[in-house]
């Protein structure tokens, strides 16, 4: 099978990239043709097994009317020759339009940005329950200012209005759109996706031979933005033990991690506290195998949480803020514990049930171990895929 995977970026870039990635290999090692086209390409430079194609302008909202870039796209295809293209993050109407006329095609919606103008379904400590329409608009100014940049320029929010329409309108033609959790498959049932329509295929990880012994230290592990909920992560662990210590593995912009900074200060928390930084994805075994637990402090309503899932495959217990597809990872009180999302007092709680009982964060980190070999599993993934790949060619 001839396959064209179609994401705004390539690389190492996040989550999406790297699954991207991952797929294309799986599917070269089983004996499939891949190529990826993208709009932005990888700044590591690094040699790809699979052609890679650059168009910029592929993956914006706002329709691409340029005749050159349409030019491309049809140059690509007629190279490729794909039997079917699998979308990712990209959000122009025209280019989806382009290749619902090629081939057939389907599309992996990773987050939010598909039905969220704002591509989070949060802002300021708010969860938004509602699909997209007319409230976005009315809401691009106060609270939410959903249209982020472009709120303070009504004309440009008009028309970013109907270009985030149209894009909607014409994902709802796709052959499939698969998603990673109950909660993402949800979202778009609320935006009036039709149910047939949507897969639902977790994220895999792989499941190492053996584990080590549990570790001295917290760890967290994510972006360093307010959503991902670290300085919540620093507040517990404030409340925690003087021996509980916490490794933090991330970067992200330079105002919140100094305000990270400040709170640890202010907390007197910095012999306690260790910044890794940001380290290439095949380097966080050993920060998995080094922990006892991690915590996943995220506050807005995570797609899924892969982070969870890496944990709980070295055996590492998870507590976790109940938000979006987390519990489609975590077992509440079996894998790990979910508490209600925000409260930091619950946190700590469970995070000092499991420090005090060793015995039992080695168990729930075996039952996790368990689960993902067999939930999270990457031939049941690449199988599942192929077979929605076979279905739509059909």
């Amino acid at each position: 099978m001839r396959i064209l995977q179609v994401n705004q970026f390539c690389g190492s870039k996040g989550g999406t990239e790297l699954y991207v990635d991952l797929i294309s290999n799986e599917l070269l090692s089983r004996g499939h043709h891949v190529s990826l086209l993208c709009e932005q390409p990888a700044s590591n430079h690094r040699e790809y097994k699979y052609k890679v194609h650059q168009i910029y302008g592929i993956a914006q909202y706002f329709p691409k009317r340029d005749n050159d870039v349409m030019a491309a796209l049809d140059r690509v295809v007629e190279l490729e020759n794909p039997d079917v293209i699998n979308t990712h993050n990209i959000h122009s109407s025209q280019v989806t339009q382009f290749f619902l006329k090629s081939r057939p095609t389907l599309r992996y919606v990773h987050d939010h940005t598909l039905f969220c103008p704002r591509g989070k379904h949060y802002d300021s400590g708010i969860s938004c329950a509602h699909p997209f329409g007319v409230r976005c608009l009315l809401n691009s100014y106060v609270p939410f200012a959903c249209f982020g940049a472009f709120s303070s320029r009504p004309w440009l929010t008009s028309r970013y209005f109907r270009s985030f329409d149209e894009t909607i309108k014409t994902n709802r033609k796709l052959k499939k759109l698969l998603v990673a959790s109950k909660y993402m498959k949800t979202c778009l049932l609320q935006n009036n996706f039709s149910d047939e329509m949507i897969e639902l295929l977790p994220y895999f990880t792989d499941v190492p031979d053996e584990i080590t012994p549990i570790g001295d230290h917290l760890l967290f592990v994510g972006r360093l933005i307010p959503e991902k909920g670290a300085h919540l992560l620093l507040d517990a662990l404030s409340l925690l033990p003087d021996s509980s210590k916490l490794v933090i593995v991330g970067e992200g912009p330079q105002d919140y991690r100094s305000m990270l900074v400040q709170r640890i200060s202010r907390l007197n928390l910095k012999s306690r506290v260790r910044f890794a930084g940001a380290v290439e994805h095949s380097e966080l075994a050993g920060f998995y195998q080094a922990c006892n637990l991690v915590v996943f402090p995220s506050i807005w309503p995570e797609p899924f949480g892969i982070v969870g899932i890496e944990a709980l495959s070295f055996g590492r217990p998870v507590v976790a803020f109940d938000s979006g597809g987390t519990r489609d990872w975590l077992a509440e009180g079996e894998t790990g514990f979910v508490v209600p999302r925000g409260d930091v007092r619950a946190l700590v709680e469970k995070v000092k049930h499991l420090l005090d009982s060793s015995e039992l964060a080695t168990a729930m980190g075996e039952k996790g171990r368990t689960m993902v070999a067999k939930d999270f599993n990457r031939e049941v993934h690449m199988k599942r895929l192929l077979q929605i790949y076979h279905k739509i060619c059909g």
